[in-house]
């Protein structure tokens, strides 16, 4: 593991990112693709967006992003094809990860918090958001604050906040003033240790969250940790 900087240095392309066999990697690319491949396909009929009317259309097809399923299973494949056969950064990993999520599920924004060194805060290091803000807080990390994000590393599952089935979460208004209330987050490790979080959600359309929209970022979720555990440093 990193010392000086912890990941954030990692995440930094560099040319020595990648320290296991090739053998091993290879296999693990593999695994990548086909999980993926069986996953998108098995959802295939669902992920398609419900085609709106035409004033709908018109309103929205130039702005908000309804989600392709062919797009997410071809991103999914690029993210398979590039650890197989090239020696990516976790940077060019995550800019895959999230522009699947951004394009291919169909959010109006996603980011990828890095924990500091000192594991007390995530910082965003890539957002992509559909206003062009491109910006998050940083969030607490430490557990006992109230944080969402603290919550869903401490337990190391994935939650969605707003989920009307779902299970009661902790309270956490900074997190539900930024959201509006809906929002998506799943914690990322290596080698059983955190790293940092994806988060999601769809606030600037108002549009809702669903069972289907947080399984795909789950599926994404867990490409990524595949991936970032493929190349990890030393």
């Amino acid at each position: 593991m990193p010392t000086r900087s912890g990941w954030a240095a990692w995440w930094r392309p560099s040319r020595h990112a990648f320290q296991l066999p090739l053998e091993e990697v290879q296999q693990g690319a593999l695994e990548v693709r086909q999980q993926a491949t069986r996953t998108i396909l098995a959802l295939g009929a669902r992920l398609e967006p419900v085609q709106p009317g035409p004033a709908a259309q018109a309103a929205t097809a130039t702005r908000w992003n309804e989600g392709q399923a062919e797009l997410a299973l071809g991103i999914l494949r690029e993210y398979a094809q590039l650890l197989c056969e090239q020696r990516p950064s976790a940077g060019a990993l995550m800019e895959l990860i999230l522009e699947g999520l951004y394009r291919g599920v169909g959010l109006d924004r996603v980011g990828f918090l890095l924990l500091d060194p000192q594991r007390r805060w995530l910082h965003p290091k890539r957002v992509l958001d559909v206003t062009g803000q491109r910006e998050l807080p940083a969030f607490a990390a430490t557990p006992g604050q109230a944080s969402l994000m603290a919550f869903s590393l401490a337990r190391d599952e994935a939650i969605w906040l707003g989920d009307p089935h779902g299970p009661s979460l902790p309270p956490d208004p900074e997190l539900g003033r930024l959201c509006g209330g809906q929002c998506l987050i799943a914690p990322l490790a290596v080698a059983g240790k955190a790293i940092g979080c994806l988060y999601a959600d769809r606030a600037a359309s108002g549009r809702g969250l669903d069972a289907e929209t947080f399984g795909r970022f789950r599926l994404f979720a867990h490409q990524a940790r595949i991936g970032l555990s493929l190349i990890r440093p030393t």
